[in-house]
Formats: C-alpha cells, sequence, structure tokens
C-alpha cells in the first residue's frame, strides 16, 4: 500500500511540474524532462504494487510471477549498469 500511495504521489508530481514548466516557456525535448521521468516511473510504482496486492489477496499465481519477474528484471538492470 505505501507503494501505491508512493506511486501515485510520484504521478503528482511530476504533473505538477511539468504544469509549471510550461508557464514558463515550452521546453521541447521531452527525451530529458525530468517530470515525464517522475511521471512514468510513478506509474510503473503504482501498477506493480497494484499487481502485487491482487495476486496476493486473489491468491493469483499469473500476477504474483510478473510482478517478482519485473522486480527480478529491474535488480538485474541495476546491477549490470
Amino acid at each position: 500500500m505505501l507503494l501505491q500511495v508512493g506511486g501515485l504521489v510520484l504521478v503528482a508530481i511530476g504533473s505538477w511540474a511539468r504544469l509549471e514548466r510550461t508557464k514558463f516557456g515550452s521546453f521541447d525535448n521531452l527525451a530529458v524532462d525530468p517530470a515525464i521521468f517522475l511521471v512514468i516511473v510513478g506509474c510503473v510504482m503504482f501498477f506493480i504494487s497494484i499487481f502485487g496486492c491482487l495476486g496476493s489477496l486473489r491468491e493469483n499465481i499469473l500476477l504474483l510471477k510478473c510482478v517478482s519477474s519485473v522486480i527480478i528484471n529491474s535488480y538485474k538492470s541495476l546491477l549490470h549498469v
């Protein structure tokens, strides 16, 4: 539940930062925009935690395997960098 709230907070902060940035001027390069990065990371965190909660609540093996594979692959990618 804490990761769900954290994900939603990241989405809210990223959205707010993106809206504030458009007031001061438009930046055309979305690839390096940290607000977009926060929104994407927040959405991923939220959906992974929802899948984990629903998988454990319903005892759904497929959802739990998806969550564990995403977590394991993200740790592997962090270790290889």
